[in-house]
């Protein structure tokens, strides 16, 4: 399969609006609400190779509520007499911003009204916890929603869940109806004082009981008392099953927890279990659980928890109880190492093997090492050898980083056990430019029978100084020549003026390349500023060149102003307005960052300011420019004309 089909690539033309503010003053803001722009549109140009042309085939509109809230999307394509509505989704919110409806229209009626197919339906208390998940589908022989399932949900004041009803949907009566709910409650420490279940008796339509569980806690948060029930339809009502008792005592500063079977015939408890906890000076916990037998105690399992002086595990050790020795016999191993900032540098899992006796590796052992800066150089696996009782190498991975903490390089190694060295399999060197943004990758695989690399994959990209993708290009590996060569690449254009926290988007992300594109995953949040175009090519073996794919146009236009709060700061200001060869920047406190952008967006003039300064204008074209004041608590936006 061609590694590019139909890629869908996005772009967009000039801006068309910019937010609104006075020529000399900027607003000022903290909450990025403010001045933010919206996407409108997107239009799509697909290219004809035939006619060497772009020809407008489809668009997508949002429209948003007043807090910036995508509340619905629609789908047109271009026909001859105009645009025509394909689909449409459409969302609602509540007070506090939280989606509470989905629906989707993705086909028509046969009179071209949109058809609806799925909607989904939620809510939440004051807390923001869900309290509603209802999903439904579109029913045409009734022409109305159907359920599928609808849950309820209610909430203690500390946020757990105490009450879960789930529905299922009767065609008959064409409404919800109870299948089952579960109760549940806790106490103000958070430890489960109560477990229920109810199921819903269609044939008799009352609720019937299914189990319930009651715990009692004293004031250390310790279980003392556990009640099981199970529901006798017999005499319809709960039938107790089993009983626990918690009694907890110290016994040679050991914390000792006794629990005990209620016995119905002569109605007292009775010793069942015993579980000893046992701590070492903060480096080791032992727990141990017996079980009750012939009037003493027989094991049942024991754990052993070893911990360094900062606090973590180091030892995990599981035994059982063996009956014909009386011993314990152990099970489990598992063994951890940590430097003194918490990486870890081993990990190593055993099993215990009755015939020999001794502790056999069980899985893999990993051994780390880690860098300066935390990050991790070094992984090496070992595999277990049963003809030597012993751990061998199997793999190892390697990844580098250059003096400026640049991950350059990722080796993976296989051991060659014949030739008692490491064997390098795989690779991907990955390039950086001097402002330490990546400027590619490549990904090789060594393969045996040829001797020699292989490449798989292999991207260039060309960073702005924000460090956005203007230019992206990818590559397939040749078989024939062994080398690369180009399959698709992306030209971005970018509105700096904007970034991308300035702008209101579509609640769901947008996927502009195909599935089966490089660049399927690339999408507005992988850039920094405003996207304004992304122009698609494919390579043309035929006319050795790049052939256009496709554009995508983006509209964006206003503002949407709430949570606006303004900054106790000095205003900034930049005159003479309009201007010729100098502009003024007053009343500079802190260091700023000023920028001019043309119309289109591009950044024409770019300083930094630590005290009120003229700035030359001298050599810029006559025109409207928009420029951007930031410093570390304030923003500031506006216009300027030079004449």
């Amino acid at each position: 399969m061609k590694k590019l089909t139909n890629t869908l690539f996005l772009i967009c033309a000039t801006l068309l609006a910019f937010a609104q503010v006075d020529n000399n003053l900027s607003t000022k803001f903290k909450s990025a609400q403010a001045g933010r722009m919206r996407l409108d549109s997107i239009h799509y140009e697909p290219y004809n190779p035939t006619t060497l042309e772009f020809k407008l085939s489809s668009k997508q509109e949002f429209i948003y509520d007043t807090n910036g809230n995508e509340i619905e999307k629609r789908y047109y394509g271009l026909t001859n007499s105009g645009w025509d509505l394909s689909r449409k989704e459409v969302y609602e919110y509540d007070s506090n911003n939280n989606l509470i409806t989905e629906i989707y229209y993705p086909s028509k009626n046969a009179d071209g009204s949109l058809r609806p197919s799925s909607k989904f339906e939620y809510a939440f208390d004051d807390a923001g916890n869900k309290t509603l998940d209802a999903e439904y589908f579109w029913y045409p022989d009734l022409n109305s929603w159907a359920g599928i399932e609808k849950v309820e949900y209610e909430y203690d004041l500390y946020g757990n869940k105490i009450f879960e009803k789930l529905y299922g949907w009767s065609i008959s009566s064409n409404d919800w109806w109870g299948v089952m709910y579960l109760e549940d409650n806790y106490d103000s420490s958070g430890v489960q004082t109560l477990e229920s279940r109810y199921n819903f008796d269609q044939v008799g339509k009352v609720w019937h009981g299914d189990y319930k569980n009651i715990k009692n806690v004293d004031s250390n948060g310790n279980v003392t008392e556990e009640y099981m029930y199970i529901w006798n339809f017999v005499i319809d009502d709960w039938e107790f099953l089993a009983g626990f008792n918690h009694v907890y005592e110290t016994i040679n500063n050991q914390k000792v927890e006794f629990i005990q079977n209620w016995n119905s015939t002569d109605s007292t408890w009775h010793n069942s279990r015993k579980v000893e906890i046992i701590a070492q000076a903060d480096t080791l916990l032992i727990t141990i659980n017996w079980k009750a037998s012939g009037g003493g105690w027989q094991g049942i399992s024991k754990s052993e928890i070893g911990y360094d002086s900062f606090g973590n595990e180091i030892l995990n050790i599981s035994y059982n109880w063996d009956t014909d020795s009386s011993d314990w016999i152990g099970y489990q191993k598992s063994e951890y190492a940590f430097d003194a900032k918490g990486n870890k540098l081993l990990e190593a899992h055993y099993r215990w093997s009755v015939d020999l006796n001794i502790w056999v590796g069980d899985g893999s052992k990993y051994e780390f090492e880690f860098n300066s800066n935390g990050n991790q150089v070094l992984l090496i696996y070992y595999s277990w050898l049963n003809d030597s009782n012993n751990w061998i190498l199997s793999q190892k991975l390697v990844d580098v980083y250059d003096d400026n903490d640049n991950h350059i390089a990722i080796e993976r190694y296989n051991w060659d056990r014949n030739l008692g060295e490491w064997i390098m399999i795989w690779k991907r060197p990955q390039y950086f430019n001097s402002q330490n943004y990546l400027i590619g990758w490549e990904e090789f695989t060594w393969e045996t029978d040829s001797n020699r690399w292989k490449g798989n994959d292999k991207y260039e990209f060309e960073p702005d100084e924000n460090g956005n993708m203007v230019v992206g290009i990818d590559y397939n590996w040749d078989k024939t020549t062994c080398d690369w060569i180009e399959s698709s690449k992306v030209e971005t254009q970018l509105n700096l003026a904007y970034s991308y926290e300035d702008l209101i988007l579509p609640t769901s992300p947008l996927a502009f390349f195909s599935i089966f594109s490089p660049w399927y995953y690339q999408r507005l949040n992988s850039y920094r500023n405003m996207v304004t175009q992304l122009v698609g090519y494919n390579w043309n073996k035929d006319i050795n060149d790049w052939q256009p794919d496709g554009i995508h146009k983006f509209f964006y236009s206003g503002d949407v102003n709430n949570n606006i709060i303004q900054l106790d700061e000095t205003e900034m200001l930049v005159y003479p307005n309009p201007a010729s060869d100098f502009i003024t920047i007053g009343n500079i406190s802190h260091s700023t960052h000023f920028q001019l952008f043309s119309v289109t967006g591009k950044l024409v003039l770019s300083k930094i300011l630590e005290s009120s300064e003229d700035v030359s204008v001298q050599g810029l074209k006559p025109g409207m420019y928009f420029y951007r004041l930031e410093t570390k608590n304030q923003q500031q936006k506006g216009k300027l004309v030079i004449q």
